[in-house]
């Protein structure tokens, strides 16, 4: 998907400025997974709700499913390092914690993207190669692109609500 052009070059600290007091944010996200695994590429629909304490990942289509991570440290997924990094990663990308993002990731401006790079040593290095987080002209989040050693995610956002303090 293109993005139109920012009219202001996007940096770090532009992006930082416009999520500042931020704590959570809803959206409708179309997820688009590519896979060897997959015969096609598979889309999914996708309410995303996240606040201090909980992510609500509720799959709409194709197969309805709510995932909800909190403080509760339950999670559907196996109790190891590269998990439980994964999970904070998340609850930090979707609350715009640039803080916790940084200490796992190099964040580069790269045209209107971010790109996120695993620092050496992070759980995540070996799970994923890189991220680009696409913004529309007004800076909202507008893609996130994830690519794995085997698969690659696109998520595009509509209907993004930023929660502030």
């Amino acid at each position: 998907m293109m993005l139109p052009a920012l009219a202001l070059a996007l940096t770090l600290p532009l992006v930082k400025a416009h999520y500042a007091g931020t704590t959570g944010l809803e959206a409708d996200i179309e997820q688009t997974k590519t896979s060897p695994f997959l015969a096609k590429p598979l889309t999914s629909k996708i309410h995303l709700a996240a606040k201090p304490g909980e992510v609500r990942w509720e799959v709409k289509e194709p197969v309805a499913a709510t995932f909800v991570f909190d403080e509760s440290g339950k999670s559907p997924f196996p109790d190891n390092d590269r998990t439980r990094a994964l999970i904070g990663f998340i609850k930090a990308l979707v609350t715009v914690d640039f803080a916790a993002i940084e200490r796992e990731f190099v964040l580069e401006p790269t045209g209107q993207s971010l790109r996120a790079t695993p620092r050496p040593g992070s759980p995540l290095a070996g799970m994923i190669k890189t991220m680009d987080l696409g913004f529309a002209d007004d800076l909202s989040l507008a893609t996130l692109d994830i690519a794995a050693a085997n698969e690659s995610t696109h998520l595009a956002f509509t209907a993004l609500k930023l929660v502030k303090k």
